[in-house]
């Protein structure tokens, strides 16, 4: 498939992120309007059981509502913060540590080829980890019903960039699905919010580097995070 960039960003792409939007919020409100309506309207006339599923099922809407607005929060808290010089190759093995750990409970594979020694990249630790937690995070719900699943991460420099590549053995990105990618709250899975590529894409531009979504070399998904050099 053609890469998906998260600076790529068309007027149409915008069109799409506010249908979500209005699609996400809308037909929970409109639920919730129904359901309020049949018991305003019926209250005198419904057992005990029926007014306890129509108010189980107005909770179950709000509880979605409460969901949208706790995923809007996440994404405008999602901030790079203050930008400083960070040493990657510092930085790599404390984070690879910690992401060895998580897959290996998991029993998924796991390869990483160490970092280019004396890269530093302008960035901040904190809005680093949670970038690449958010990728990772993605790679494993991407490989959750492979057979053997793996995730392979990798790093190199070219001219303009440090590269960090975050490659797994799941499912792929449908094409009639990778021009969607970036809307916050897209998701194929009803139990994700999706709002972790989004939330990357916000805190790798913070620090004025890109992503890019592609198809691994053999199948599945290749995540590839561009960061600017300091200095």
């Amino acid at each position: 498939m053609e890469p998906s960039d998260c600076k790529n960003m068309p007027l149409d792409q915008m069109d799409r992120i506010f249908s979500v939007l209005r699609h996400e919020l809308g037909n929970s409100v409109n639920s919730l309007k129904v359901t309020i309506e049949v018991l305003c309207s019926s209250f005198s006339l419904l057992d005990d059981h029926k007014k306890l599923d129509l108010l189980h099922l107005a909770q179950g809407q709000v509880a979605r509502q409460h969901d949208f607005l706790n995923g809007l929060k996440a994404y405008t808290r999602a901030d790079a913060g203050d930008l400083t010089a960070v040493a990657v190759d510092l930085f790599w093995p404390e984070y690879v540590k910690t992401v060895s750990a998580r897959l290996a409970a998991r029993n998924i594979r796991y390869r990483q080829s160490a970092p280019m020694e004396n890269c530093v990249v302008l960035g901040n630790t904190a809005a680093l980890e949670r970038l690449l937690d958010l990728l990772v995070d993605n790679a494993l719900d991407a490989v959750e019903e492979a057979e053997k699943p793996a995730i392979f991460m990798s790093s190199f420099k070219s001219d303009r960039f440090f590269n960090i590549v975050i490659r797994d053995n799941g499912c792929g990105v449908p094409a009639e699905n990778r021009h969607k990618i970036f809307i916050p709250f897209f998701s194929t899975r009803k139990d994700r919010p999706g709002m972790g590529l989004p939330m990357a894409c916000k805190l790798l531009a913070g620090m004025g580097g890109d992503l890019e979504i592609s198809t691994g070399p053999e199948g599945g998904s290749e995540a590839h995070v561009r960061l600017v050099p300091a200095g």
